[in-house]
């Protein structure tokens, strides 16, 4: 290769300052790679002009390049519809749990206009105390409740829709949480749960949610499935 192709070339590939010349791309594709092997033909030395064996090894590095980013392009493809496939069949699978009861993982309640909420909590280990708080929408405590020594393992509390004053409160969505407490004052807070029937499964930009208790949960908020009444 003559020197002055050589310098063109190297010139482009490591982006040296020239006014003319772009700013090189962060990663060199196969139309980079052709317009750089065109350059280099078109500044050859008539006088030297590029070796064979030169120009054979540059167009077997532009076909394994071309090569390469194919295979790239055809596994991207491949592995996009392996997913929207595995999507497809998930979203289907979904559909049997209607009828089933299960158990979600979440610290959200529904209050209806009438009855009460229960919902369960889970401790690592027995507490001298712990403490039921409910915040309403605005995140405003509403209710209280010490519940005084609990046992390792999984309790529940049941709420009867009543704040601090007794009254009842309105319908809507609510917020629980159980923490311990003890003489240095608040612990750890609990993970909250509630149980229920899968009522429905509805779909949102290809994504599967649950129906439980007239509240949304996704797959991933399931804990447990079973078979139910």
């Amino acid at each position: 290769m003559s020197t002055a192709a050589g310098d063109v070339l190297s010139s482009l590939m490591v982006g040296q300052k020239n006014a003319a010349a772009p700013p090189p791309a962060n990663e060199l594709g196969k139309e980079e790679f052709l317009k750089l092997l065109i350059t280099q033909l078109k500044n050859q030395d008539p006088l030297d002009p590029l070796k064979d064996k030169d120009f054979i090894a540059q167009l077997a590095q532009f076909s394994s390049l071309e090569q390469l980013q194919n295979m790239n392009d055809g596994l991207k493809s491949q592995m996009s519809s392996e997913l929207l496939m595995a999507q497809s069949i998930s979203n289907a699978m979904v559909t049997t749990l209607i009828g089933k009861e299960v158990t979600i993982a979440t610290d959200q309640i529904e209050l209806k206009e009438d009855g009460d909420v229960s919902f369960g909590y889970i401790a690592d280990g027995a507490a001298k105390s712990a403490v039921v708080t409910i915040y309403d929408s605005n995140g405003s405590v509403v209710y209280t409740k010490d519940l005084g020594a609990i046992s390792a393992g999984e309790g529940s509390f049941t709420w009867d829709g009543r704040g601090q004053s007794g009254r009842r409160l309105a319908p809507g969505a609510y917020r629980v949480e159980v923490q311990l407490a003890d003489e240095d004052g608040p612990g750890a807070t609990l993970q909250t749960f509630i149980r229920g029937p899968v009522t429905a499964v509805k779909y949102a930009n290809g994504t599967a949610s649950l129906e439980v208790n007239g509240q949304l949960f996704g797959i991933s908020d399931v804990l447990e499935v079973t078979l139910g009444e």
